[in-house]
């Protein structure tokens, strides 16, 4: 999946905007066992995207937020009980992302230090 990501982001914003991080929630939502969604973050040296994808292993299909790392906000939640679910929250204009991934899957703090050092952070 990350390497779909990294083929999008090529091809939307060109060669000369590598990805630096990325990673790719598991749940968007969960009800009585279906699991729907995908949405995955992506972090480039000028943007953070939020791509979404029909299910958590399908192509990525559409663009829900393209944004300069400054006007955006991330942190990361620790997640419920015994730390199953850590989550990425990504904010920008008053809309929330949670790129919600499984412990030990997701690996979201070269997320999170890809954006900051973006965003002039670091």
């Amino acid at each position: 999946m990350l390497e779909r990501l990294k083929s999008a982001t090529t091809y939307l914003l060109g060669p000369d905007e590598p990805l630096l991080a990325a990673e790719v929630g598991m749940y968007s939502e969960i009800v009585v066992g279906q699991v729907w969604g995908g949405n995955a973050v992506v972090v480039t040296g000028q943007h953070v995207l939020i791509i979404a994808s029909d299910s958590a292993v399908g192509w990525p299909r559409r663009v829900l937020l393209a944004a300069h790392p400054g006007q955006v906000r991330m942190q990361l939640h620790a997640g419920g009980i015994l730390n199953a679910y850590p989550t990425i929250v990504v904010n920008a204009g008053g809309q929330f992302w949670s790129i919600k991934g499984m412990n030990g899957i997701i690996q979201p703090k070269p997320v999170i230090a890809a954006w900051w050092s973006a965003a002039g952070g670091g």
